[in-house]
């Protein structure tokens, strides 16, 4: 079989990936319907062999390169490699980043941790919707608690936390 001269680029899709290249295994299979025959070979493998690139070729061996349940093993192989997983490098594009941080000068001097019967953020900020409770959302839940720089102990953040578990500690301290 032939080949054109387009398709050594697509044959060196083993090569390493310092060289831009693919690291996954292509294989060629061609038929013979007729007679209900197939044929294979992988190609990173076959144009290994400088000769065979630069002939351009593929000759199949009907005995070795038979494509049927016995090859199977064969291709298994080929796949299974963990340290040829399949690579594609990416495409090369510049980007322009904008940051989007902004500088803390200043932070409460108390951050208050404490119990809370809310378990999601949905759950506690329709909670503060209903009680009419706008823009005071400096909070985080987490783990069946709420850390917040509100204090805990005072309403309405007392509704809404279990007092006896609220501690609070130094903002410095962390």
């Amino acid at each position: 079989m032939g080949a054109r001269s387009s398709w050594p680029q697509f044959w060196r899709a083993g090569r390493p990936r310092s060289q831009g290249g693919l690291n996954g295994y292509v294989i060629l299979v061609v038929s013979r319907p007729s007679s209900s025959e197939a044929y294979w070979v992988s190609i990173k493998d076959y144009f290994g062999d400088p000769k065979k690139m630069a002939s351009k070729k593929i000759e199949f061996s009907k005995s070795n390169n038979r494509f049927s349940s016995n090859c199977l093993s064969q291709l298994i192989a080929l796949a299974i490699p963990s340290e040829r997983g399949i690579y594609k490098p990416p495409l090369q594009k510049e980007e322009e980043l904008v940051s989007n941080l902004l500088q803390v000068h200043s932070y409460p001097k108390v951050l208050f941790v404490g119990n809370t019967r809310f378990r999601t953020r949905k759950e506690l900020n329709g909670w503060l919707n209903e009680m009419k409770i706008h823009g005071r959302r400096e909070w985080i839940l987490k783990n069946e608690r709420i850390i917040s720089f509100h204090n805990l102990t005072e309403y309405p953040w007392s509704e809404i936390s279990d007092r006896g578990t609220i501690e609070d500690f130094e903002s410095r301290e962390l």
